[in-house]
């Protein structure tokens, strides 16, 4: 049983994914273990937060699936972790069960929260890398990261189906189906799908930025992973911030040559963040970092290039590597 941080970087590999096939396993597993072990830690986390978290498994008892038990947990951390961010009050509930016929399980799961909602007019660009929806950011909190689409592009794959109903200020429902074959006493070979990009790491860049200090600020937890986790593997030291004034924080005591800082974050904003940043550096004496937005889509037409004035560069997520990479070597001096 993957840990849930173990599995938070499984997420991250499907992040940088290439082009090619989305590999699923067939092996055997138990769909109520499964659910049972990944959703503790978020029934923790839910009830700090004060919720209700309820886990409701109407599944035979004893069946097993065959299929892979990762994208299975993948499917129910995402939107189980989604349900519990987004609701300060009332409950989070979870539903398992499965319909059997002729030796097959389509295993119905549902994840209902009593949240903020999402507008109505949000709802198809919520399945969208980093898309913002109206209504979930009532909270301050940023995009929905990679999660959604990841969780679509799993269910289409192995031949599911997802659905989302919402009320703004009320909550939402996800429901999602994913048919398996029951365990039959032989374990099968992995299968693959051509329709879908391949789940898997990219290799990693050739360029090597050993010594670059780096600072990546970003409320979204997965977002910040993922910019994380690119810059790590071409040698650089990488902080991390969770929102606008902790990255003002982090420069104020630190020393930083790079700074990825998201757009839209509680507190401070990227670009408000920067206009700190230049200031601590005119007051402070610190050497200049390169600043660079990241931003869920392009800037708003007719933004006045003085709201920019302190940022080196913008990059739009999810943010191509070899985009970064290019900046990096041109604007750090850095040779590959």
């Amino acid at each position: 049983m993957l840990t849930y941080f173990e599995l938070i970087n499984d997420i991250l590999d499907q992040a940088t994914a290439g082009s090619g096939t989305l590999r699923l396993r067939s092996e055997p597993f138990d769909p109520r273990r499964e659910a049972s072990l990944l959703l503790e830690p978020f029934s923790i986390q839910a009830r700090r937060k004060g919720l209700d978290f309820k886990l409701d498994m109407d599944l035979p008892s004893g069946v097993v699936l065959l299929g892979d038990p990762l994208r299975y947990r993948q499917i129910l951390a995402n939107l189980v972790s989604n349900a519990v961010k987004y609701t300060r009050q009332g409950q989070v509930r979870v539903a398992l069960q499965c319909r059997e016929l002729d030796g097959k399980c389509t295993l119905r799961g549902s994840v209902e929260d009593t949240g903020s909602g999402i507008a109505p007019e949000s709802l198809e660009d919520i399945w969208k890398p980093f898309a913002m929806a109206t209504g979930r950011f009532v909270d301050g909190s940023s995009s929905h990261g990679l999660g959604l689409s990841i969780v679509r592009g799993i269910l289409e794959a192995a031949g599911g189906t997802i659905s989302v109903s919402s009320e703004l200020g009320k909550g939402s429902t996800f429901i999602f189906e994913l048919p398996f074959d029951k365990f039959d006493g032989e374990k099968r070979t992995e299968a693959s799908t051509s329709a879908t990009p391949e789940i898997s790491a990219e290799a990693p860049a050739t360029a090597t930025h050993v010594g670059i200090r780096a600072l990546v600020a970003d409320d979204d937890q997965i977002s910040r992973m993922v910019i994380t986790r690119m810059i790590r593997e071409w040698g650089a030291h990488v902080e991390e911030a969770v929102d606008g004034d902790d990255a003002v924080r982090r420069y104020r005591t630190g020393k930083f040559d790079l700074v990825l800082l998201d757009e839209h974050m509680p507190g401070l904003s990227g670009r408000e963040c920067a206009t700190e940043i230049r200031a601590l550096e005119r007051t402070e004496g610190k050497s200049p970092a390169f600043l660079i937005l990241t931003s869920a889509g392009a800037l708003t037409p007719g933004t006045d290039p003085a709201d920019t004035a302190d940022l080196d560069a913008v990059l739009t997520k999810p943010l191509d590597k070899k985009a970064l990479l290019g900046l990096l070597e041109a604007k750090l001096a850095v040779a590959p």
